[in-house]
């Protein structure tokens, strides 16, 4: 099936639906607002925030998402689908308010036959969070049903007095025969039901035969030596990804996207942790947010994140990143890279070398543009060309300017330090006690010079570090969509800023080299739905 076939039929499945003819009308009106991404998904008008039911279900991609959207409906699930996992058409909300306050976070669990989707939202008229639990068997999951006609679990019980565990962001999967639900929140930040007062994030399981009646064990994590007081595991998305281990994505309040990677003991129903980390080094603020995701049945994980915006105006508030691979190595280490073909999207190419002398820059001259993917790779420890020959890691320091404006007022800063992080002792085992070739290298995304405005909220330097082996060359992979930039260093770590340049022509790419000269080859597409 096409894109243009799956509109046809939803278009003739909803003719009249008056919902989906203001998603439509409210996306034409913004189309040419400046900030409105060209190939990243944003939501059809009003104000989008976590994905929430991320997943691959009779062969489309179905993103569902917390929406306020502009009709009135309140806090619900705004629902787009797609054949290839980049072109999204809109549906109808999935799920609005209806004995409940609000249709808040959750997650998805995809059975032969169904889909089965839970959230938290209290009753309404109290503060008394539960978990609400519906199932879907249509092809394009438009109608879903209560399972259960009350929430299966609450924070508070009957009595209200507050249960051991919060009914808050929840997410099911299957393990031995059973349904396995986790909830998130379990920090005091910002969530006021913590009697331990332990400022720490946890989550909760139950176990349930049915999805009806849940039985509450523990404490699901541990061994967590990769959080702090603060953190409070909303949002928690569980999954295998690969030579046994799991993965829990999860978002902090206090920072942002998070995660887990271990081992899980599917008898004592625990995780163990032995990695994790995080996906902003600062606030979420102008960064990422919270994840969804699914198993690619590949050993590993696709996921999405929103991420948030720093200049909020009419219509231009959150948007989704690029879905991107994640796999965990034996170390527990996770990679990144990008999960999507975006081959269909390119228009305008252009690719070349050029050597760039030391401690100038050095303008691309037939590349331009606000919607862009860049491939560049700097250096090889084995090339010579010319003059040059230059040893990996004894290049200092490498810059790519994106969205520049011409006079350079204008920019966001990628910067990629080689071999100037932090000691990987298993690499300098391996290397015979080599420091340079065994320390981490680091990569930056600086938006101190992106806008012009008063109104920017300028993020702090983002930062990832990861490891290149001696003879590996910096590959850095580029998505540039208006106010939005996504930087994946070889196919390892990703960074992902939001940017607002105020300038018309702050479409231009330049690299820096300091300290020495550099070879860089690059390839350019200019990107287009």
């Amino acid at each position: 099936m096409t894109t243009e076939q799956l509109k046809n039929r939803i278009d003739s499945l909803l003719a009249d639906n008056t919902e989906l003819a203001g998603y439509y009308a409210a996306r034409e009106r913004d189309r040419a607002l400046p900030y409105i991404p060209e190939y990243h998904f944003s939501a059809p008008g009003g104000y989008m925030n976590d994905p929430c039911g991320y997943c691959f279900y009779k062969g489309l991609y179905h993103l569902f998402y917390q929406f306020v959207p502009e009709n009135g409906k309140g806090l619900v699930w705004g629902h787009a689908v797609s054949v290839d996992n980049i072109r999204w058409l809109d549906l109808p909300c999935a799920v609005a308010p209806t004995i409940e306050d609000c249709c808040y976070s959750g997650g998805i669990l995809i059975e032969d036959d169904r889909a089965v989707i839970c959230y938290a939202g209290a009753l309404a008229g109290t503060n008394n969070s539960g978990i609400h639990i519906l199932e879907s068997r249509d092809d394009l999951l438009l109608h879903f049903e209560r399972i259960s006609s009350l929430p299966t679990v609450y924070t508070f019980d009957k009595d209200g007095n507050k249960n051991p565990y919060n009914a808050f962001d929840p997410f099911i999967f299957r393990d031995n025969g059973r349904y396995c639900m986790i909830t998130g929140g379990g920090g005091s930040l910002p969530h006021p039901y913590d009697p331990e007062k332990l400022d720490f994030r946890r989550e909760y399981i139950f176990t349930s035969d049915d999805l009806v009646n849940w039985e509450y064990h523990h404490v699901f994590v541990e061994g967590d030596r990769y959080n702090v007081v603060g953190d409070d595991g909303a949002c928690p998305y569980f999954l295998p990804v690969g030579n046994g281990r799991h993965i829990l994505l999860n978002f902090s309040h206090r920072q942002g996207g998070k995660y887990l990677v271990g081992d899980y003991d599917s008898d004592r129903l625990k995780f163990y942790a032995r990695g994790g980390g995080a996906f902003n080094v600062h606030s979420w603020y102008s960064g990422v947010h919270a994840p969804s995701a699914f198993p690619d049945g590949n050993g590993g994980v696709t996921a999405i994140f929103n991420i948030n915006y720093g200049y909020k105006t009419e219509c231009q508030n959150m948007v989704m990143s690029l879905p991107r691979r994640m796999t965990v190595n034996d170390r527990y280490e996770l990679s990144e890279e990008p999960a999507v073909d975006t081959a269909s999207l390119h228009s305008k190419h252009c690719a070349g070398s050029l050597t760039v002398p030391a401690n100038t820059e050095t303008v691309i001259g037939d590349v331009n543009g606000k919607s862009l993917e860049l491939k560049i790779n700097i250096g090889s420890g084995s090339r010579k060309s010319g003059e040059i020959f230059i040893p990996d890691n004894l290049i200092p320091m490498v810059e790519v300017r994106v969205l520049r404006s011409p006079d350079a007022r204008e920019y966001t800063s990628i910067r990629f330090f080689r071999n100037r992080s932090v000691m990987n002792w298993a690499e300098y085992s391996k290397d015979n006690m080599h420091w340079a070739n065994s320390s981490e290298s680091v990569l930056e995304v600086d938006t101190s010079y992106s806008s012009l405005s008063p109104d920017v909220a300028i993020h702090p330097t983002e930062s990832a570090t990861y490891m290149l082996g001696k003879d590996e060359e910096i590959e850095l992979r580029i998505f540039v969509d208006r106010s939005i930039v996504e930087v994946f260093g070889n196919g390892k770590k990703c960074i992902s800023v939001r940017s607002y340049p105020t300038l018309p022509n702050s479409e231009t790419v330049s690299v820096i080299s300091r300290g020495v000269p550099v070879r860089v080859d690059y390839e350019a597409w200019n990107m287009k739905l």
